[in-house]
């Protein structure tokens, strides 16, 4: 990633921070066009080449699937 992405990815830690959520883990993909956040509430995929960020909703009756469309997250029923 370079100084913008990073400085983007600071700022997203912050905005996160600021709503009392804990980043636990980050994993940027191989070829760093994805960023994967996991908090203390919910998983985030950030991508840094349209400097999008989408949750990553996981419950008992609904599961978002962002990966789908990249630009939405679609609400998919798990019955």
């Amino acid at each position: 990633m370079n100084d913008v992405e990073n400085h983007v990815l600071d700022e997203l830690k912050d905005w996160l921070k600021s709503g009392s959520e804990d980043i636990q883990e980050i994993h940027r993909s191989s070829d760093h066009k994805m960023v994967h956040l996991k908090t203390n509430k919910h998983e985030y995929i950030y991508y840094p080449d349209t400097n999008s960020l989408l949750v990553e909703i996981k419950t008992k009756a609904v599961e978002y699937q962002p990966v789908l469309y990249p630009n939405r997250a679609v609400e998919t029923s798990l019955w």
